[in-house]
């Protein structure tokens, strides 16, 4: 599995680069931490932090994949 994935979620047409690990198993959806800065954020995905049962699903479209 690649290290990294940049996805556009669907209901905001914004684009995001995210560890590999917050994809869901059919690539259509991604787990996003809820109510966090957003520097927390950028710290979650430079650590790959796994995602945790308290993050939210919101529809994904893959752009592309990096890393290993």
């Amino acid at each position: 599995m690649s290290e990294y994935t940049v996805v556009v979620f669907e209901a905001e047409n914004s684009v995001e680069c995210i560890p590999s690990a917050w994809l869901d198993v059919g690539k259509k959806n991604v787990y996003w931490p809820g109510s966090v800065s957003r520097n927390k954020v950028i710290k979650y995905i430079k650590n790959k932090q796994h995602p945790e049962e308290s993050w939210q699903l919101f529809a994904v479209r893959v752009v592309c994949s990096a890393g290993k």
